[in-house]
């Protein structure tokens, strides 16, 4: 977070002084914050999980299961019949896919078991 990261009490000191920040702060910015992040329960939920997770083995993708299913995009029915429901992950309070594919993550360090659907995801969208 913004307590520990070098070079933050600069970045917070130039916002204030300046009213504008004069790097990118895109995933500091209070403004990333939803209603729902202010929830008593949301927090409760969120707090008691990260604190759990201090002390675990960190996998990279794996993220919070806390607080989950509060926002969902038009497409979301439709986009849950291609993909495993463990691939969603939250992003922003929207419940979004990892990767498109029938298979349950397995989490661990290395090549994640999806790597194959999401490598073949974007090297459609970059080849067509």
């Amino acid at each position: 977070g913004i307590l520990t990261a070098g070079g933050g009490g600069r970045t917070l000191a130039k916002w204030i002084k300046d009213g504008v920040p004069d790097v990118d702060v895109t995933g500091i910015t209070p403004s990333r914050f939803k209603g729902f992040h202010m929830g008593e329960e949301f927090r409760r939920d969120r707090v008691e999980e990260a604190i759990g997770k201090t002390y675990k083995c960190h996998y990279p993708n794996l993220g919070y299961t806390s607080s989950r299913n509060v926002l969902f995009s038009p497409l979301h029915s439709r986009i849950s019949t291609l993909t495993h429901p463990k691939a969603f992950r939250d992003v922003s309070g929207y419940e979004s896919p990892m990767y498109y594919g029938d298979v349950e993550p397995v989490w661990g360090f290395g090549e994640e078991n999806y790597e194959g659907f999401w490598r073949g995801e974007h090297e459609a969208v970059r080849e067509n």
